[in-house]
């Protein structure tokens, strides 16, 4: 499929893809995070399937990346409006939280998490850059989850300048000046110009439709089952009477 409009970071496929080179995960955790030193990520996973059960709600994780200590870090890119976007946060972050202990492991042991939305609306409605929540212990503050949503339409920019430049780069605003939004530029044009961009699409595309297709097959399986039960008891009722 031949596609006009050309994608920005916001893209999900391509924050994806982006993000999915270690220099530039690094660099972005390191301006969301510059307290904690971070000099390399370990692991990087794009599109991350965090199913964990066959009865359990799916939940897919846009960059799941950890450091040398095993803690996790989870970077979504939210461009729909979601009523619901505080209990994803919250569902993710537990999911997330299974998944930093090994079998057998104390509960001690159970690494830190960080969620990170970045946001093309603002999700709470204050007009600020960046919502902060984190999850402690009351006695000792010992922090074992931070959940950060950055609202990309702030007019505040009251940001450290490292972050509010990526989040310029959403509104398609590029700082020549800073050479990692430069060098995400370059990234994301070769994706899109190589057609390696619209190849993903097509893939994606095919997997929505399939969804499309079991969802549809699953509601007509569940229509006609009700459309019989209901028919048997309006039977049953003409025998009762």
């Amino acid at each position: 499929m031949v596609r006009t409009e050309r994608p920005g970071i916001t893209n999900n496929l391509v924050f994806g893809h982006v993000m999915s080179i270690k220099r530039n995960c690094l660099e972005l955790l390191r301006r969301i995070y510059p307290e904690l030193n971070l000099t390399d990520v370990e692991e990087i996973i794009s599109q991350y399937d965090g199913n964990s059960g066959f009865t359990e709600k799916r939940f897919r994780l846009d960059i799941l990346a950890s450091d040398k200590d095993g803690n996790l870090f989870d970077l979504e890119m939210q461009t729909s409006t979601l009523m619901s976007l505080p209990q994803r946060m919250q569902y993710y972050a537990t999911g997330m939280n299974k998944m930093t202990l090994k079998p057998g492991e104390h509960y001690d042991k159970l690494r830190t998490t960080h969620v990170i939305f970045f946001c093309t609306f603002d999700p709470f409605g204050q007009g600020e850059g960046v919502y902060d929540f984190d999850f402690y212990d009351c006695k000792t503050r010992t922090i074992r989850l931070h959940i950060k949503v950055f609202n990309s339409t702030s007019q505040k920019h009251n940001l450290n300048p490292a972050i509010q430049s990526f989040l310029d780069c959403m509104n398609g605003i590029i700082d020549p000046a800073d050479s990692y939004i430069e060098q995400l530029q370059k990234d994301l044009d070769y994706y899109v110009d190589s057609g390696e961009w619209n190849y993903d699409m097509d893939k994606y595309q095919a997997i929505l439709d399939e969804t499309a297709r079991k969802a549809a097959k699953k509601a007509r399986k569940e229509s006609t089952k009700n459309t019989i039960i209901s028919y048997i008891s309006t039977e049953n009722n003409k025998v009762t009477v």
